[in-house]
């Protein structure tokens, strides 16, 4: 019997939330429309900015997740679009992970995710503190440089690729390309994007990548 087995025979396997991609989603609505309202609202006052949690600002340890999408990219209708489109399909992935391995394992993998995130980002912080890292201005913002909740959500189509991965997507609307094949895709960019964030000096979203990435494999080696 695995980790996770146990986990879910215990009382902990009572908790979660049923349909959490449905709050998800909800989530990322209110993000872009108080990013549409005031885009710099969100760094001020709830992003995971360790100095301003420290100095009191505690709520900002949830309030992160409502992150703007990187997706959408204005009020355009082409926009609109794509972002409705991206809603419905890791809604579908999200619904369909959740029925296959049951409520408490999909908010375990999702908010372990998180955990792992707000952890990797204090010890960053500490990091900054005691000048173990390079001295860049772009360390110094490291809560602008990258959008958790877009990395989050693409480690879930990675678990739905390697759980379903016969399963056909069609690119462009035109090109049927099963799930396997875009998930090697996935990680050839999500390589290229950590390499190239290193070089950048955008540590940070480099972090973000790496630990995100080892959510979804000690996920799946606990089960």
């Amino acid at each position: 019997m695995s980790l996770l087995d146990r986990l879910e025979r215990t009382r902990f396997g009572k908790f979660g939330i049923p349909n959490l991609m449905r709050y998800v989603i909800g989530v990322n609505i209110v993000g872009i429309l108080i990013s549409l309202v005031n885009p710099m609202f969100y760094y001020s006052y709830l992003s995971l900015d360790i100095a301003s949690i420290l100095h009191g600002q505690v709520w900002r340890i949830f309030t992160f997740v409502l992150s703007p999408s990187g997706q959408f990219g204005g009020t355009g209708m082409v926009s609109l679009l794509w972002f409705a489109i991206w809603i419905f399909v890791y809604y579908s992935i999200g619904t369909n992970l959740e029925r296959m391995w049951g409520t408490f394992r999909f908010n375990l993998f999702y908010f372990g995710g998180l955990l792992l995130v707000v952890i990797m980002t204090f010890v960053f912080y500490l990091f900054l503190q005691f000048g173990w890292m390079p001295d860049v201005a772009t360390a110094y913002e490291y809560y602008k440089s990258a959008n958790i909740m877009d990395d989050l959500n693409q480690t879930m189509f990675l678990a739905f690729a390697f759980a379903f991965p016969d399963a056909q997507f069609l690119v462009y609307f035109i090109i049927p390309v099963k799930a396997k094949w875009l998930s090697i895709v996935y990680l050839l960019m999500d390589g290229y994007m950590f390499v190239r964030y290193l070089m950048s000096g955008y540590y940070y979203s480099a972090a973000v990548i790496l630990v995100l990435l080892l959510n979804f494999f000690i996920f799946y080696f606990m089960g």
